[in-house]
């Protein structure tokens, strides 16, 4: 028969702890594979929708490939952005870039804002009709504040939102067969 001491009061005490430590190790490595999965799927939107956008002319010639670019903090892993420049789009190569703090984007296609309400986040925009940018990022209300596509997750799938009036200000066009996967296309006439 068990016997109830001060001893084992802090055994007992201890081994629950553990229990529950490992429980939620177990549980946030879910979130993190979960995370890193929803990240993944993300960066292959980003690469596909270059194969259903078309630029204005001219918007490639000096180019010595295509390029994804980053601005803000990076919610991609290494290994993932690794892999989507392994590829090609558009007959060229595909090239992965930071944006700095300095907002400059010139020579990007497709720019990922990982926070479109800051300061960076808001110039990208406001720069995107001068460059040609198709803008993208998860934050929600972005197409509504002039973002051309917007990614989020339902039921643990990936879908995505288009603004139309914003593409139509960056110039480019976007395939039917791109903007029938869409879950909403806006007009964005609250811009």
């Amino acid at each position: 028969m068990f016997k109830y001491t001060s001893s084992n009061k802090l055994l007992l005490d201890l081994a629950w702890r553990i229990v529950f430590t490992l429980l939620l190790l177990s549980s946030s490595q879910i979130v993190l594979a979960d995370n890193v999965r929803e990240y993944t799927i993300k960066a292959a939107f980003l690469y596909n929708f270059s194969k259903f956008i078309d630029w204005p002319e001219g918007t490639f010639i000096d180019a010595s490939g295509f390029r994804i670019c980053i601005a803000g903090k990076n919610p991609f892993s290494d290994k993932i952005l690794s892999s989507i420049s392994e590829n090609k789009t558009k007959s060229l190569q595909v090239n992965i870039k930071r944006i700095g703090n300095d907002g400059i984007v010139k020579g990007c296609q497709i720019v990922f804002i990982s926070e479109p309400s800051s300061i960076l986040g808001k110039h990208i925009i406001k720069s995107n009709h001068q460059l040609n940018l198709l803008t993208v990022s998860d934050e929600p209300g972005f197409t509504a504040g002039g973002g051309v596509i917007e990614l989020f997750s339902v039921n643990r799938k990936v879908r995505f939102k288009v603004n139309l009036k914003a593409a139509k200000i960056a110039n480019l066009r976007i395939s039917s067969r791109l903007l029938s996967l869409a879950v909403k296309v806006e007009s964005g006439e609250q811009l």
